[in-house]
């Protein structure tokens, strides 16, 4: 009997842990909420804007440090989000690494616009078919 009570409190202990939690998600620009199983991240962003766009989602009563819009500099930046409710205070720290456009060593210009190579194809291809139909003589038989 004692050792279903402790398995069953063992299963229990990583939902009771996650239901405690102050915050129930952040993200970074937009990007998807990330896994608070975890209080540290580190992400690496392409951008030309001088500020990331922190949203954190918290339970009633608490208040919530480090959100919204953050200044940020190329190279790394180290953020820190504290969530507290008088009693009890959570910490998440991000790591962001901001990049500029070009800088990422692909091929693709400063723009971030870039065109498939298939579309490019597809083009020509179709462009040659219409010239080939235009130029093309009909005889009678």
């Amino acid at each position: 009997m004692k050792k279903w009570v402790v398995f069953l409190a063992l299963l229990m202990f990583p939902v009771l842990v996650n239901a405690s939690s102050l915050v129930t998600g952040i993200t970074v620009d937009g990007i998807g909420d990330l896994n608070l199983d975890r209080n540290s991240w580190s992400l690496s962003l392409t951008t030309t804007l001088n500020y990331v766009d922190i949203d954190v989602v918290s339970v009633d009563g608490v208040t919530v440090e480090g959100a919204g819009k953050v200044d940020v500099q190329e190279g790394e930046n180290d953020l820190v989000i504290k969530a507290s409710n008088g009693t009890t205070t959570e910490e998440f720290k991000i790591k962001i690494n901001i990049m500029r456009p070009g800088e990422d060593g692909s091929d693709n210009p400063p723009t971030g616009a870039f065109v498939p190579k298939m579309l490019i194809t597809s083009g020509v291809l179709g462009l040659g078919i219409l010239v080939f139909v235009k130029n093309k003589k009909l005889y009678k038989v």
